[in-house]
């Protein structure tokens, strides 16, 4: 059941991306191989296209994931990364509203 909700979240997750991350036929996590250099100049206008509440989901299902899982959260490789790759978009967030 976890393993359903991880691949769903991914799939969910790639989708909000914009274009230019080019991580939508990703089979795989995303790592910091799907990191490239923010440079403050792109376009993040795909992840805000659900609205103000786009993160609150984001941020809930990652906690349900990680309570669901039945050990701790943070000994879980895929949780981790999404995790990371989450901190990362927000990263990329905090320069356009810096």
């Amino acid at each position: 059941m976890v393993k359903d909700f991880e691949e769903s979240w991914w799939k969910w997750w790639k989708g909000l991306q914009p274009a230019w991350r080019a991580v939508l036929e990703v089979d795989s996590i995303l790592d910091s191989a799907h990191h490239p250099t923010l440079t403050g100049n792109e376009d993040w206008s795909a992840v805000d296209k659900y609205g103000k509440n786009t993160f609150f989901s984001v941020m809930a299902t990652l906690l349900w994931w990680g309570a669901a899982l039945p050990g701790p959260a943070n000994g879980d490789p895929h949780w981790l990364a999404a995790v990371r790759d989450v901190g990362w978009v927000l990263s990329g967030l905090w320069y356009v509203f810096a």
